[in-house]
């Protein structure tokens, strides 16, 4: 077998394993907590608050794995995802972003080779992956083999709350790779640390310091 067949066939595998993993319920490690959003000065996130197109980010269901909310144009809903690109799980930090939900058009390469431009996608800057809000998280673009985690939310006209999440074992993979720094980052001892009642969210273009955009 030669080096390509091997890194394909390699690859190929990887792909498949995360898929697997991805379809884990966190259920079968612990409940996914029932957590309400609320802004950095602890007045609670209302529907109301989230202008359309402008994404959001929060910890959920750990601390330490960060997650969009955003309210697209297109259909005028909420929906969120976890913010940890299913490639190389580029995700959101204080220093910088990678990945972000786009309101201006991005142009990429569709599955079928052709030239694509649409605003309103999740676009990843690390290996060029996209994904598409209104169709669950799909992928659109690149390299990434499985859809974003879809984040299941609880909406009433005076709080949004986030109540579970698909992903599973998707999760630990994050945790152990980017753990130590995690834990830095966030100030906590324990990256496994679920979130409780409660979360911050942030308008993505204040939580990270800067956003590349590709």
């Amino acid at each position: 077998m030669d080096r390509r067949a091997f890194h394909r066939m390699a690859g190929g595998l990887c792909s498949t394993l995360l898929v697997a993993a991805s379809k884990v319920s966190l259920a079968n490690a612990a409940p996914t907590p029932r957590t309400r959003l609320r802004h950095a000065s602890g007045a609670t996130l209302r529907p109301a608050d989230l202008k359309p197109d402008e994404a959001w980010v929060f910890g959920y269901p750990f601390i330490a794995t960060p997650c969009f909310l955003v309210r697209t144009s297109a259909s005028d809903r909420i929906l969120a995802f976890s913010a940890i690109c299913t490639h190389k799980m580029t995700h959101p930090s204080r220093p910088i972003s990678h990945i972000a939900y786009r309101d201006q058009p991005v142009t990429f390469q569709g599955k079928d080779g052709r030239q694509i431009e649409r605003s309103g996608v999740i676009s990843c800057c690390s290996e060029r992956s996209v994904y598409d809000p209104e169709d669950d998280a799909a992928v659109l673009s690149g390299p990434a083999p499985i859809p974003l985690p879809r984040i299941g939310l609880d909406i009433t006209d005076e709080q949004i709350a986030a109540v579970s999440s698909t992903g599973g074992a998707f999760y630990e993979q994050f945790l152990d790779a980017f753990g130590f720094r995690l834990a830095i980052e966030h100030g906590i001892s324990d990256v496994r640390q679920r979130t409780g009642n409660e979360t911050i969210a942030e308008p993505a273009a204040q939580y990270s310091r800067q956003t590349i955009r590709c």
